[in-house]
């Protein structure tokens, strides 16, 4: 049994080291899509406006054309960089998800009546049930936030300002709220795989 209890611990400490990193990752992803975000509101904007207006005229028509394709361009260009903080949120979703089924997964064999520190926690580590349990509310927020920005681009119409202001308002993520807070401040000190001998 206290081989089994070692190799959970071991998948404890990988979980908890994962945390703050995540959220670091989180934030810099944010804070880097924000320039390419307020450039593709200012395109889709200038967008609506260009297909808004009409004049007879040959000359006006190609000049409008010209400008609309130019600004296809500028919005192609934003999503590109978008795109790839997407694709960067959910991989690091996915670490944070494997590493959180892997430590499930290995509690399948521990007897939960024995009395063992990894069942009842210490000082510097919570115990495994309270680990797990605000581990997946953590990853669920997590899960949830990315759910709603991959939606949104699925869903993102250029011509549609809800659907631009949508868009947007989906990278709006508060790192601070309460199931991230605690479940940091719960596993700062969780780094040491004999923490439970």
């Amino acid at each position: 049994m206290d081989g089994v209890c070692e190799q959970v611990q071991k998948h404890v400490v990988n979980f908890c080291a994962y945390l703050e990193p995540h959220v670091e990752k989180w934030h810099l992803e944010l804070q880097g899509s924000e320039t390419a975000l307020c450039a593709l509101t200012n395109q889709t904007e200038q967008l609506r406006h260009v297909d808004k207006t009409e004049l007879d005229d040959d000359d006006f028509q190609q000049m409008k054309n010209t400008l609309k394709c130019s600004i296809y361009n500028g919005i192609e260009e934003e999503m590109v960089v978008i795109r790839d903080v997407i694709e960067r949120l959910n991989k690091t979703n996915n670490t944070l998800k494997n590493k959180l089924f892997t430590l499930e997964k290995s509690t399948m064999d521990l007897y939960w009546d024995d009395k063992n520190l990894l069942f009842n926690g210490n000082a510097t580590q919570p115990p495994l049930s309270k680990i797990l349990m605000y581990g997946f509310e953590f990853w669920q927020y997590f899960n949830k936030r990315y759910q709603f920005i991959s939606d949104s681009f699925k869903c993102l119409d250029f011509k549609c300002k809800n659907s631009v202001a949508t868009f947007v308002l989906a990278f709006e993520v508060d790192l601070n709220v309460k199931c991230v807070r605690e479940l940091l401040a719960l596993t700062q000190y969780v780094n040491n795989i004999k923490a439970i001998t």
